[in-house]
């Protein structure tokens, strides 16, 4: 028996593959001020400063709130982070998460989304992958679900008392 009964994930993100491409589209500009900021980061920790922090508007800040060092930087958007090896839209291929044996329920904005292929089909890539997906995607919405926070908590709850 597993300890996780279901999964929920909000805003899914292929972070390190959408700098790449985003929304399906070369997206060469946030490219080159990501390797930037990674050039930076790698020679912190390097030089053994990685718990050292970035400049507050570095990439993933949300406005400034959320002040990531070097070494987590690495880790969110290095070449062997942990977000690759768990949603590479890029890929076409979900190897880690079609291995999940529970229910998973996603909910995506359609808005300021981070997935290198368009959000339509990378739920469906998602669904393909893994026959245990629900998904639900909210209209004028962004990756934090502001304005859309009732409508989330319902149709988690929903997901929560169909499964549990």
């Amino acid at each position: 028996m597993s300890l996780v009964a279901g999964i929920i994930l909000l805003g899914p993100a292929d972070s390190y593959g959408s700098h790449r491409i985003h929304n399906g589209k070369p997206n060469t500009e946030v490219y080159k001020n990501i390797q930037e900021q990674m050039k930076e980061a790698l020679n912190l920790a390097k030089d053994g400063k990685g718990d050292t922090f970035l400049p507050r508007d570095t990439y993933g800040s949300h406005g400034g709130i959320m002040p990531k060092t070097a070494d987590s930087l690495i880790n969110f958007l290095g070449a062997d982070s942990k977000l690759l090896q768990a949603l590479p839209f890029a890929t076409g291929k979900l190897e880690e998460y079609s291995k999940i044996k529970v229910p998973i329920f996603v909910a995506i904005g359609d808005q300021e989304e981070y997935t290198a292929l368009t959000i339509a089909d990378a739920l469906a890539l998602m669904k393909k992958e893994n026959s245990l997906t629900e998904a639900v995607q909210f209209k004028n919405c962004n990756h934090d679900f502001e304005g859309h926070e009732d409508e989330l908590a319902n149709v988690i709850l929903q997901f929560i008392e169909s499964h549990f």
